[in-house]
């Protein structure tokens, strides 16, 4: 109701310890998050405020197959 058209999401970091290297808990939060998300959602890759976690190439791609995450906004310095 505030009237945003889009949510851009940061992955889970604050319980880095368990899942800093695992894929599939990436996947699962942003497929949960968009799957009951009202609006269209926005992967945010931004290691610098997430404990230096990073989406890998292999997951966004998974990602990038749900119909209601609409794109990525990365702030990582990996221009590769």
């Amino acid at each position: 109701n505030s009237g945003a058209e889009y949510a851009m999401v940061l992955p889970p970091s604050y319980f880095l310890a368990w899942a800093s290297c695992r894929s599939d808990v990436i996947y699962s939060f942003y497929t949960k998050v968009a799957d009951k998300s009202p609006i269209p959602v926005i992967i945010y890759n931004f290691p610098g405020v997430t404990q230096q976690m990073d989406t890998t190439q292999e997951t966004i791609v998974k990602l990038a197959t749900h119909p209601n995450i609409v794109g990525i906004k990365c702030t990582d310095g990996n221009v590769g």
